[in-house]
């Protein structure tokens, strides 16, 4: 079981942050790397490991009875897309890699 998690870092002074988690058994994380950023790489345990962005297909949005959001179709499965205001501030918030050219 997990038990705690720790973030150092010196953004902006330095471009680096680490993540530490102390526990045993498994867990899920999940990272977002911002597109601004270059040459980004994940490392556990000291070894790099490549991370993917999910990818959206542009074909697949659909407007929903609510203004401003939207369903549609990434390659982890369905998913609701809302506006920013909505979701700022969030603690989760996905940046998309699009697959195809938009309809």
């Amino acid at each position: 079981m997990l038990s705690r998690h720790r973030q150092e870092t010196r953004f902006p002074e330095s471009p680096s942050t680490r993540l530490t988690f102390t526990g045993s058994g498994q867990t899920t994380r999940k990272l977002r790397i911002p597109s601004w950023t270059s040459n980004a790489r994940i490392r556990i345990n000291g070894t790099t490991n490549p991370s993917t962005m999910p990818t959206l297909n542009p074909a697949s949005i659909r407007t929903t009875s609510t203004p401003l959001q939207f369903t549609a179709t990434a390659s982890t499965g369905p998913v609701n897309l809302l506006p920013f205001y909505a979701m700022h501030g969030q603690r989760y918030t996905v940046y998309w890699r699009i697959g195809s050219a938009a309809p």
